[in-house]
């Protein structure tokens, strides 16, 4: 059978933010899911999606449908992978109807999370501290000159553990980001992503990071403009964590 090529003339690229991808596992080994956010760029509703995936020489191809409803048409089964492997992920829009085979857009080398990731990033802006004077609070935000600091009551113990609870981790990390998104862009009025050395620059490129759908508030924009970008990155903070499920699997072993 002849190889099918792709005409790669006037691409648009797909930015980072607008594709989510979440690497999984189960008694059958490893799966994906894909979240894409594409009516912003003017694609023809027609055009097929396809996600791939890549290690080395393996290389796996999905159906995701069309530019209108992007959705996995195939089992996600990464059955030529296994967890040590550091896959990547690419996504392609392929013409369906003039020139099939167009590759009309395209993102690349796409590193896909997994749900722990979240708290291991999250500890990244974080500095932990036991805190004796909690009384019966479980945890606080400190905002230092230079760092977010989150306080944990001393009372519990060992803090590693406290933070990577399941319990812990869906309840308290999406408020934390939402309590520090508030800051920064609410009460600072800082919305400034160049100055990687500013530790509110970090937060909002983090936040960033994840497919919010909607475009990130400009100089000058009003505070509604920066609630609704704070509530769409805390809500897409939540879906990659699949904080919901975490919480009823840990309610369900408790």
């Amino acid at each position: 059978m002849p190889m099918r090529t792709l005409n790669y003339t006037q691409r648009k690229p797909i930015y980072m933010q607008d594709v989510q991808i979440t690497v999984l596992e189960d008694g059958q080994g490893l799966y994906f899911e894909a979240f894409l956010n594409l009516k912003k760029y003017s694609l023809p509703s027609t055009a097929r999606v396809f996600v791939e995936a890549y290690y080395r020489t393996r290389y796996m191809r999905f159906d995701f449908g069309t530019v209108e409803k992007p959705q996995a048409q195939t089992d996600c089964r990464l059955s030529l992978f296994d967890a040590t492997d550091r896959m990547q992920f690419r996504v392609k829009v392929v013409s369906a109807l003039d020139r099939k085979g167009l590759l009309l857009a395209v993102a690349d080398q796409i590193r896909p999370h997994r749900p722990s990731e979240n708290t291991d990033e999250t500890h990244s802006l974080l500095d932990v501290q036991p805190d004796a004077n909690l009384g019966q609070e479980i945890w606080k935000i400190v905002f230092e000159e230079n760092r977010v600091r989150l306080n944990i009551n001393a009372a519990l113990g060992n803090l590693r553990d406290v933070v990577r609870e399941p319990g812990f981790s869906a309840l308290v990390y999406p408020q934390i980001l939402r309590t520090v998104l508030w800051r920064i862009m609410i009460d600072e009025d800082y919305l400034d992503t160049e100055n990687r050395e500013d530790w509110r620059a970090q937060w909002l490129i983090f936040a960033r990071s994840f497919p919010v759908g909607i475009d990130f508030p400009a100089e000058g924009s009003d505070p509604y403009e920066r609630h609704e970008w704070i509530d769409e990155a805390v809500s897409a903070f939540s879906r990659r964590g699949k904080y919901l499920d975490l919480y009823k699997k840990f309610r369900e072993e408790s």
